[in-house]
């Protein structure tokens, strides 16, 4: 199960963005994240991060949602 803490506005949910990291050896790193590319994977671009589309949106009207 997957939990999403969302601002106390509505929010509605289309999908879920996929990122990764990995560690190949010692101080070698690949990662999607957008707040690490940068730093542990400058100039790749052959790897994207996913998107996962949901069948049906999600509307949320709490501050917790469960998938």
């Amino acid at each position: 199960m997957a939990r999403f803490r969302t601002t106390k506005a509505r929010a509605k949910i289309n999908g879920i963005a996929g990122y990764f990291e990995a560690v190949l050896y010692k101080d070698i790193e690949l990662s999607t994240r957008p707040d690490q590319i940068d730093a542990k994977s400058p100039e790749m671009f052959s790897w994207f991060p996913a998107y996962f589309p949901l069948k049906v949106s999600m509307a949320l009207r709490s501050r917790i949602a469960n998938l």
